[in-house]
């Protein structure tokens, strides 16, 4: 008899143990969606505070102070100093605006992964004045919804990156199919840092490489970082299908 039987129990053959793996991989996806899913609702809802809420706030300001600044009866001084309050709550708006749209600059709705990233990377190309490269060739590679959300989801917060820290004049894009998985390739020709190992430098947490990896995580994805003082960064993602 085998001691296991003895107890009433047994180990689980070849075909169980496959089931079990597959019961898992099914919860953890299923988890890993839902996450997804929370993420994108908040990221809409906040931007939508911002820009609908706030936004109206300031459009408000700006036309009582457009208004006051133009008053006859109000001494020159004070009537340069509502013009300057006018200005600046105008540039406020403007940079919410921007702040909103960073948050959720769109979405996948109706659009494959490759045109919504090509649209992204030509917003950003206007706004911020930097050159891209881009190369994409999925090759009609179907990827699961939550794939697609992730990386579009990185490729942002890598492309915000770029713009508010690296100070480069060009960065470049690749994002391919390759043998069971995707590849996703941001660089640019910016000021680069010194990375620690342990990734609990400085710069890892305020540059926003830590959500990225956070973000990979949940899709099993993988993180290099190649960069150094004057030499810009390259980040190499790589998620498997």
């Amino acid at each position: 008899m085998h001691p296991s039987d003895r107890f009433g129990q047994h180990e689980p053959d070849g075909l169980e143990l496959r089931h079990e793996i597959a019961r898992l991989e099914s919860k953890l996806l299923e988890q890993t969606q839902r996450l997804v899913r929370e993420n994108e609702a908040d990221r809409e809802s906040l931007a939508r505070e911002l820009h609908d809420k706030f936004g109206q706030y300031l459009t408000v300001m700006e036309m009582e102070l457009g208004e006051l600044s133009n008053q006859i009866d109000n001494p020159p001084s004070t009537r340069a100093r509502l013009r300057k309050l006018k200005n600046l709550t105008v540039e406020a708006r403007t940079d919410m605006a921007n702040m909103a749209w960073q948050i959720r600059p769109g979405s996948l709705d109706g659009q494959d992964l490759e045109t919504a990233c090509a649209r992204l990377i030509e917003e950003w190309s206007e706004r911020s004045g930097l050159s891209f490269d881009l190369h994409l060739s999925l090759r009609g590679t179907q990827l699961p919804a939550v794939v697609e959300t992730t990386l579009y989801r990185i490729l942002q917060e890598a492309l915000t990156n770029v713009v508010k820290h690296a100070g480069a004049t060009q960065a470049g894009v690749i994002l391919r199919a390759e043998a069971g998985q995707i590849l996703l390739v941001v660089e640019d020709n910016g000021a680069g840092f010194v990375l620690d190992e342990d990734r609990n430098d400085a710069p890892f947490a305020t540059l926003g490489l830590r959500g990225i990896q956070e973000r990979l995580t949940l899709v099993s994805g993988t993180l290099e970082i190649e960069t150094g003082p004057g030499l810009g960064t390259t980040l190499l993602m790589r998620v498997p299908l």
